[in-house]
C-alpha cells in the first residue's frame, strides 16, 4: 500500500514538472547587409558604448506592462537572447549597416573614435491597455577625443503591432529600434 502511495505521488510530481507547454523564442527582424568592400578614408568612426537598461529588461522573458506600475513576464514566450543583449546587438548592426559614412566600433582598441554614442533605455515593452509597444530612451553623442557632450536627445515612440501576437510585437520592437537608430544616426 505504501509503495502505491509513493508511486502515485511520484507520478503526480512528475506530471506537475512537465506542463507540456511549448516555449516560443523571438528575435528582431533580420537585416539584409551589403557585402561590398568600402574605403574607410572619409568615414567617421563611432564607438557605441554599452547600452544601459533597467534591470527588469535583462531577461529572456517578454515583458508586458499590465498597468502603470505592474509588469507581467511570459513563461512561454521568450526572446532568443536576453533582451538587453538582443537590443544592443541590433543597435550595433543597424548603426553600421544603415549609414555608409560611419564605422561602428565596439572597442577603441584598434582605432580612435571620432564620436561616442551612449544610449540609456528607460522602458521598452508592450502596454496591454493600449496594445502598443513603447520605447523610451535617452541618447548622448560625445566627442571621441575629450568625451565632451556634443548632442543629446530623447526618443519616445510607440507602435501598434499588426496583431496581438508575440511575433507581431517582436516586429514592432524591431521597428522601434530602427527608428531610434535612425534618429541618432542623423545627428552624428
Amino acid at each position: 500500500m505504501i509503495k502505491k502511495i509513493i508511486a502515485a505521488c511520484s507520478a503526480a510530481l512528475l506530471a506537475g514538472c512537465y506542463s507540456g507547454k511549448t516555449v516560443n523564442y523571438y528575435t528582431f527582424t533580420p537585416l539584409k547587409l551589403n557585402s561590398s568592400v568600402q574605403s574607410t578614408a572619409e568615414r567617421k568612426t563611432v564607438l557605441l558604448q554599452r547600452i544601459e537598461f533597467p534591470g527588469y529588461l535583462k531577461t529572456k522573458n517578454i515583458a508586458l506592462r499590465i498597468s502603470e506600475n505592474k509588469l507581467q513576464f511570459s513563461d512561454t514566450n521568450n526572446w532568443a537572447l536576453p533582451f538587453d543583449r538582443q537590443v544592443s546587438n541590433y543597435v550595433a548592426e543597424l548603426m553600421s549597416a544603415g549609414n555608409k559614412n560611419l564605422i561602428m566600433l565596439e572597442s577603441v582598441r584598434y582605432a580612435k573614435a571620432d564620436k561616442k554614442v551612449k544610449i540609456k533605455i528607460l522602458n521598452f515593452e508592450k502596454n496591454k491597455a493600449t496594445g502598443r509597444v513603447q520605447l523610451t530612451a535617452r541618447w548622448f553623442i560625445l566627442n571621441g577625443a575629450d568625451n565632451k557632450l556634443v548632442k543629446e536627445g530623447v526618443f519616445d515612440q510607440s507602435l501598434e503591432p499588426k496583431s496581438d501576437s508575440f511575433e507581431s510585437s517582436a516586429e514592432a520592437h524591431s521597428e522601434l529600434v530602427k527608428k531610434l537608430v535612425d534618429s541618432i544616426s542623423t545627428q552624428i
